[in-house]
């Protein structure tokens, strides 16, 4: 938690939201963190010590750079039932419209929304248009999966350990 309260300081220092307060971009990195740290936790338990660290990697890069991309947002989510399976898992896809949504409505609301490029505009609907699982509220949304994604992952992990090793336990 100190790295990543760490890291978020420096980013927030570095950006310097327009009115935001440093709890809108301390919460989300807080929970892609933990999400982060149950994909690790579990792929390292499911393979083999020498090749879990570039599974971890491999399965982070997947999740939040791959299928968080919110170019490919469109063709990801396209109302099938498979958006969700493949939308779910991803970090970044619930991470980060926790933080634009509320930056957008934020620039709308004082005056300045002519500052909002069309890019950012659009990138912001796409994620609101974007399957909505359990509410309309980009952060509640967000939170919700996120803490869902962890606990699912931790719960996973323990019982990986519990019963996949049980002839090493000592």
């Amino acid at each position: 938690l100190l790295q990543t309260y760490i890291f978020t300081v420096v980013y927030y220092c570095l950006v310097r939201p327009f009115d935001a307060p440093f709890s809108e971009y301390f919460w989300p990195s807080i929970l892609v963190s933990l999400a982060a740290a149950g994909w690790g936790y579990f792929v390292s338990i499911i393979l083999p010590p020498n090749s879990s660290t570039i599974g971890v990697v491999l399965i982070i890069l997947l999740f939040t750079g791959i299928l968080g991309d919110p170019l490919q947002l469109d063709d990801l989510a396209d109302g099938s039932g498979r958006d969700a399976a493949i939308l779910l898992p991803s970090l970044s896809r619930w991470a980060i419209p926790m933080t634009l949504d509320k930056a957008v409505t934020r620039f709308e609301s004082s005056g300045y929304s002519a500052c909002i490029s069309a890019t950012t505009k659009g990138l912001n609907d796409q994620y609101k248009a974007a399957t909505q699982i359990f509410t309309d509220d980009s952060w509640d949304q967000g939170v919700e999966i996120l803490l869902l994604t962890t606990a699912v992952l931790f719960i996973f992990t323990y019982l990986a350990l519990r019963f996949m090793h049980r002839s090493k336990v000592i």
